[in-house]
């Protein structure tokens, strides 16, 4: 899956090693590092005919002493038979091998690398974090698993070669600050194989990632000041209830309980809607309860007086003696 961005992070200024190297070099590294097709073990292909576009001015001499400068420091892997390059501190610095399933992606990356320099490059990275990480749950995969057995190739092997070797006496490689040339004894490029250093690249995967959640509002103790609103004045009416009596049975419910919550106004009205559902039923579920039945004692009684209100108001009819 092609990324859509990548992060770098910018305590990459604070490194001194990476402040030594020459400015091709480093351009390069971020062209391969921010390649849209920068798999999830850290592998893009190697056709410099095709990395030359990116910038204006670029020649084939140049772009050849910068990787020959950074695959000397090996900050890249390159294999120019298959036209593959890897940054090797990747899977250390990106993260992928902490999630439990992006790690499965990125063993199938390995899956589709053509290159066994590159592959036995990063079954060594692989083993060197599963020594100094062992917590993770990624190493229980099967398809990691898998990946761990096979033949480890160390990239700090003079062994290794460079493909680019010859621009290295000439061009940028004279460029370099006092004591950067290959040190394959320090393990070249320290700065990405010390797992002390922060100052670290990394990049992001896939879709964007989606916006955070808002948090939560705190739960609170029901405020000290806090007393029926109008709606509720104006509900408790409709329901029939009373609303000062259920308020404070609803307060002192709610400090009995030691009870938190973030809406406390929207908690009453719930109150009071479970008061009526009580106040019209009794608690067996049959008949009516007792408040029921003095609201409708009440209602009778404005009835009858207004029945005795129409009666008084009718004309009398006087029969004479």
């Amino acid at each position: 899956m092609a990324r859509e961005y990548a992060k770098v992070k910018a305590g990459i200024w604070q490194d001194d090693d990476f402040r030594a190297l020459p400015i091709h070099a480093q351009h390069l590294y971020f062209v391969i590092l921010t390649d849209p097709e920068l798999s999830y073990c850290g592998v893009t292909d190697w056709r410099p005919k095709r990395i030359l576009p990116r910038a204006a001015g670029w020649d084939m001499e140049t772009l050849e002493a910068a990787a020959a400068i950074l695959v000397d420091r090996r900050l890249l892997v390159v294999d120019v038979d298959t036209e593959e390059v890897l940054v090797k501190s990747f899977l250390r610095h990106d993260g992928v091998m902490m999630h439990n399933k992006l790690c499965v992606s990125a063993m199938n990356s390995y899956a589709a690398v053509a290159s066994n320099l590159l592959r036995g490059v990063i079954v060594h990275e692989l083993q060197r974090l599963s020594r100094e990480f062992p917590e993770w749950p990624t190493w229980e995969r099967v398809q990691v698993k898998d990946v761990l057995k096979r033949t480890p190739i160390d990239p700090r092997s003079p062994d290794l070669g460079n493909p680019f070797e010859c621009a290295l006496g000439a061009g940028l490689a004279s460029q370099l600050a006092p004591g950067l040339g290959a040190n394959p004894n320090t393990g070249l490029g320290m700065p990405y194989n010390n797992n002390n250093n922060g100052n670290i690249t990394t990049t992001t995967y896939g879709e964007p990632s989606p916006p955070k959640t808002p948090r939560k509002k705190t739960a609170n103790a029901i405020p000290d000041d806090w007393h029926p609103t109008s709606e509720h004045e104006a509900k408790a009416n409709d329901l029939g209830i009373n609303v000062q009596h259920e308020a404070q049975k609803f307060v002192a419910h709610a400090r009995a309980n030691d009870r938190r919550l973030v809406n406390w106004n929207q908690a009453f009205t719930q109150w009071l809607l479970k008061a009526s559902e009580y106040t019209t039923r009794s608690p067996n579920g049959g008949g009516f309860s007792r408040p029921s039945i003095d609201r409708q004692g009440d209602l009778l009684k404005q009835e009858r007086a207004r029945i005795l209100e129409e009666m008084n108001q009718q004309p009398r009819l006087e029969i004479n003696p």
